[in-house]
């Protein structure tokens, strides 16, 4: 009853872009209540690009300057704001300024060497953990949070020169994925290390009540532990390797196809391609499949609570009613094959 309709369920979500790593995450799928997304390249495309680049006049800085020692910083890192900051200087044709001891900060930025002065790039938490004052930028940083855009600091020898604003789109589908999951009934939520302000931006945009942002990699694991210390059932959804540890943490993590490769190695469902939509078609697979199960199971118990009495002769003092060996037997294959029947039934699910 069980195996026939997880191998049918599991073949199915193969065909419509979605793999699970067993049965026994098919089942477990159903039992989700909180869904939590990570943002960049999940909910958004993950294609970032510069907005704006300003210098701190204060020190006489130029745009250019930034952007040319901004990049060169970035010149070592494939993360997704590094390659926009490198495409927009490429774009300009601005020089790039060599750098040395490149060190990547995971949740935080990077830093390195240029010309001899220490470079620091990366958020607000970076730059006040260095003693950076950032007090002359607030308010920028603030309104361009406002309108869901990424700043990113840049000091040189713990003096701050430059601040940008990076932009990531929301993707097409995301909006209609978050309706149709609300709608589903699952509680849903954002769980990001940008700032609060730009995660609640996008988390308005989509209709999502609960929002956790400035999330260092082990942090999200944490904040994961406390949704199902609550007594939820927590799915993550996420593509990068600052998600891994909650992909790790929640009941269940699914990795978007498109992201890195330990994301996908972690979770325990993966999306072939980047499209959020088998998302969807995860939880009604699973659902559906479980609904199989319980179907077989419930004709199995009946069929045989009904025939073994009367293979038992239960009948004969009655009527005289025996159940021979070859009834028997076509009775118990029709069993079998009701059972796989139903089990096939499954091949007409077709995604909404």
């Amino acid at each position: 009853a069980t195996p026939a309709a997880i191998i049918v369920g599991t073949g199915k979500s193969a065909e419509h872009g979605v793999f699970f790593k067993g049965g026994e995450v098919l089942e477990n799928a159903e039992k989700i209540e909180v869904v939590v997304f990570d943002k960049t390249g999940t909910l958004t495309l993950g294609i970032p690009e510069v907005t704006e680049v300003w210098a701190l006049p204060s020190i006489g800085e130029k745009s250019y300057e930034v952007l040319a020692i901004a990049s060169g910083i970035e010149e070592g890192s494939n993360h997704p704001l590094a390659i926009a900051i490198k495409k927009e200087a490429d774009n300009k044709k601005i020089k790039v300024k060599s750098c040395i001891g490149f060190a990547s900060l995971t949740g935080y930025g990077v830093q390195g060497m240029i010309s001899n002065e220490t470079i620091l790039l990366g958020n607000a938490r970076l730059m006040e953990d260095n003693g950076v004052d950032i007090s002359e930028v607030k308010e920028r940083a603030t309104q361009w949070a406002n309108e869901g855009k990424t700043s990113v600091f840049l000091s040189r020898n713990s003096q701050l020169i430059g601040i940008l604003a990076i932009s990531d789109s929301l993707k097409p589908e995301a909006k209609r994925l978050t309706q149709k999951l609300r709608e589903m009934g699952f509680r849903l939520a954002i769980i990001t290390g940008d700032n609060i302000k730009t995660a609640e931006y996008i988390a308005n945009k989509l209709g999502i009540s609960d929002v956790y942002a400035e999330q260092l990699p082990g942090q999200k694991a944490e904040t994961i532990q406390q949704l199902q210390a609550g007594g939820f059932k927590v799915a993550m959804i996420g593509d990068g390797v600052n998600d891994a540890p909650a992909l790790a943490q929640a009941d269940i993590g699914i990795a978007l196809g498109t992201g890195t490769d330990i994301a996908k190695e972690t979770s325990d469902i993966t999306l072939i391609s980047g499209d959020l939509k088998g998302i969807v078609n995860t939880f009604e697979l699973s659902k559906k499949t479980m609904q199989t199960i319980r179907q077989n199971l419930f004709w199995a118990f009946f069929y045989n609570l009904m025939a073994v009495p009367i293979a038992a002769g239960m009948l004969f003092p009655l009527w005289g009613i025996v159940l021979k060996p070859v009834y028997a037997a076509a009775a118990m294959s029709l069993s079998s094959v009701s059972v796989i029947g139903n089990s096939l039934l499954l091949n007409r699910y077709r995604p909404n």
